[in-house]
């Protein structure tokens, strides 16, 4: 699992990764305040929630989640990215950083999202080409035509 703190700038103040220890704990030192932790692993959504320090004992849970499939009738090429509610945009691995969906074709299949309401923008470029909602639910799997 990979586990990055932000403060409330939304800059990364801790980055860590986790073993196969036996509990599966993991410290994360940090000053007094308010931070949002996101917490992801390979085959689950990621998971983000706002905590305060100094804190003992927080568990995260990690779903499966949902699969978002993008079908067009032309063939896609760029990238996507689902922005959350509150604009911010859904990391799928903190391992990399990495937001952007690359768009292979007329139907690109990403797994392990966490369920909740996205928007799913297209972009060619830094241009969004098509916009659309999107609500992702666990173990099922949420088509999303672009024209």
């Amino acid at each position: 699992a990979t586990v990055v703190v932000r403060d409330q700038g939304r800059q990364i103040v801790a980055s860590m990764h986790s073993g196969d220890g036996e509990d599966g704990t993991l410290n994360i030192p940090l000053a007094d305040g308010s931070y949002l932790l996101s917490t992801s692993a390979r085959g689950y959504g990621t998971a983000t929630l706002p905590v305060t320090a100094p804190s003992q004992g927080l568990r995260v849970g990690l779903t499966p989640g949902g699969t978002l499939v993008i079908e067009s009738p032309r063939d896609l090429r760029g990238r996507a990215r689902l922005l959350q509610p509150d604009g911010e945009e859904y990391v799928q691995c903190w391992c990399n950083g990495m937001a952007d969906i690359d768009l292979s074709g007329r139907r690109t299949t990403v797994e392990h999202i966490t369920p909740g309401s996205y928007t799913l923008e297209v972009l060619e470029g830094e241009e969004v080409v098509a916009r659309a909602p999107v609500t992702l639910r666990e173990g099922q799997t949420t088509t999303v035509p672009i024209d």
